[in-house]
């Protein structure tokens, strides 16, 4: 499967300071993805961020920055689905907490806890690259939980990556 890293900034991008995908073989290949290629279409992968991000920022195509303005919004879905899964397992056993339950008993329990993390922060989804002025690279999830509403992000290469 394929995603993507954004790199983004406080302050416009020279196309000069793009990352590349050399700035990712030794600290994320390995970790997160298989390999990871730069050649990419990066405003169809603009799109698609600002497509996920939906009413939980507004875009400035000029500038190729967007702004956050509600979080929940970002969050609706997945707190929905989060709590679907918590319902699901709210009677689990100490067998299957244990790993001692029967085979297709703990793939279930097993699938639904790792859609429970997923729901919370999906690993394996858009990947946020500040270049360190706050987090470094993490997941948008955790991205969107910490950063400031009112902040304006610029939007600097993107890097696909394969996991």
């Amino acid at each position: 499967m394929h995603s993507r890293i954004y790199q983004i900034s406080e302050k416009p991008i020279d196309k000069d300071d793009y990352v590349t995908e050399d700035n990712y073989y030794e600290s994320f290949c390995g970790s997160h993805a298989d390999y990871v290629d730069g050649n990419t279409d990066r405003n169809e992968d603009i799109e698609w961020v600002i497509g996920c991000l939906g009413d939980s920022v507004s875009y400035d195509e000029k500038e190729q920055s967007f702004t956050i303005i509600n979080k929940t919004k970002y969050f609706e879905k997945s707190f929905v689905a989060f709590n679907e899964l918590l319902e699901k397992l709210e009677n689990t056993t100490l067998e299957e907490f244990s790993g001692v339950a029967s085979v297709d008993t703990q793939r279930t329990f097993e699938s639904n806890m790792y859609m429970l993390k997923t729901a919370y922060e999906d690993e394996y989804a858009f990947y946020i690259d500040d270049r360190g002025e706050y987090f470094g690279i993490t997941p948008l999830d955790y991205f969107m939980r910490r950063v400031e509403t009112g902040k304006k992000f610029y939007i600097g290469a993107t890097i696909d990556y394969h996991f």
